[in-house]
């Protein structure tokens, strides 16, 4: 009787071990999809695992790079010219996530050196967003994410920078975009902030998720 009464108990205690390690199981599964759950609806662009992060990152490293130093160099290919678009084509390219135009002869394929101009035989960014069925208007409501490209093309100003984050401060009454732009007023790469309803943007190139087959 004091067998069986041991083997009762020990059954009972590995049973316990074993609940025990389901609710631990359970509990991480279920942390796990709160926390990605909780990312994708804190901001309505799509989460795509380290792609944003790698192109933030990425644009952080080159913060205080000054015009036209070497560095800013190695994002116009050795072309003295504004270099808003150049950078976040570099940047772009050095995280993994390279464009694709049609390259041409001091100008290699990852390489978009317009905003939004229209000029023969060289891409611009806008552009080849909408060819590719990533620009989002700021009519559409879009809330980029980090990593999306922000494209400043109204109201006379041709600019563009990389998305670090969107949030809404505590005395303000709209989100705002916090960006990382080259070529900037103070001619570096350097951190700024618009509201989202600023009269200058004209939209947003999304993350390309697989790489491009349109061409610029």
């Amino acid at each position: 009787m004091a067998q069986k009464n041991k083997n009762n108990q020990k059954v009972n205690i590995k049973k316990h071990k074993n609940f025990k390690v389901k609710l631990i199981v359970a509990a991480v599964v279920a942390f796990a999809l709160i926390g990605v759950l909780t990312l994708r609806l804190s901001n309505a662009a799509t989460y795509d695992g380290y792609q944003r992060f790698r192109i933030v990152q990425t644009a952080e490293s080159q913060l205080g790079n000054v015009e036209y130093n070497p560095q800013v160099m190695q994002y116009t290919e050795g072309n003295a010219e504004s270099w808003c678009a150049d950078f976040v084509s570099w940047v772009f390219k050095q995280a993994g996530y390279a464009f694709y135009a049609n390259p041409a002869p001091g100008r290699s394929s990852w390489r978009i050196p317009l905003v939004n101009a229209q000029i023969a035989g060289y891409p611009n960014l806008r552009s080849y967003f909408i060819k590719n069925g990533a620009y989002k208007t700021k009519e559409s409501m879009y809330i980029p994410g980090p990593g999306d490209v922000v494209i400043f093309s109204r109201q006379g100003r041709s600019h563009t920078g990389i998305v670090v984050r969107v949030d809404q401060p505590a005395n303000k009454n709209e989100k705002w975009i916090y960006t990382i732009e080259g070529n900037t007023d103070t001619n570096d790469v350097a951190r700024r902030a618009y509201p989202m309803s600023d009269g200058t943007i004209d939209g947003y190139g999304t993350i390309i998720n697989a790489q491009p087959t349109v061409k610029g």
